[in-house]
């Protein structure tokens, strides 16, 4: 039988394809049963170019690729909506420009401050991506309770939306929260 662990990290995939698939209630069954601040990572070393991470390793260590310009100055305002360029920069997405170019010389080199060491983990699953499941179905206040939640573990202010019963103004922040909390964890690579 698989471990608990093992069990969670498939129900948070199974999670994930559910809402894909536009299974909203299979999906959010799942997503209720992830145990609160459950994470389940992929590890790495030193020892190795194919042990360490791979992130770290092409965009700080080689250069090779470069943060892209969604990712650049992420910022909320005091009110806790997302920003870009704004007043309070969001620490879950942390991209430095270097002022150099990247490897082919054609891209200005934004490093990542999410992975800094070459043996740093990153999550195959976690509890956040569930809540954030959850916040994209029943949106309204069980949304800002979770967008809020996640903000005080980030250290940002509070969000307040104009209209809680406004569902485009709620998914349109709750996938912007998944953007910034998902950050470099392989949910959009290579698309």
């Amino acid at each position: 039988a698989p471990s608990a662990a093992i069990r969670s990290m498939a129900t948070v995939g199974r999670a994930r394809v559910r809402l894909n698939q536009g299974n909203s209630a299979g999906a959010l069954s799942d997503a209720r049963a992830v145990p609160a601040n459950f994470r389940y990572d992929a590890t790495y070393a030193t020892t190795g170019l194919r042990e360490s991470n791979r992130v770290e390793r092409s965009n700080n260590f080689s250069r090779w690729v470069s943060v892209a310009e969604p990712f650049w100055n992420m910022t909320v305002e005091p009110d806790g909506t997302l920003s870009q360029n704004g007043t309070i920069p969001d620490p879950r997405v942390r991209a430095t420009n270097t002022g150099a170019l990247a490897q082919y010389q054609t891209t200005t080199l934004w490093t990542q401050g999410k992975y800094t060491a070459r043996d740093a983990p990153i999550p195959i699953a976690r509890s956040v991506e569930a809540l954030l499941i959850i916040a994209e179905i029943e949106l309204g206040q069980t949304a800002v309770d979770i967008v809020n939640q996640l903000h005080a573990a980030a250290g940002l202010p509070p969000w307040t939306p104009n209209d809680v019963n406004d569902d485009r103004e709620i998914l349109g922040q709750v996938i912007g929260e998944r953007f910034r909390e998902l950050f470099l964890e392989s949910h959009h690579y290579f698309s």
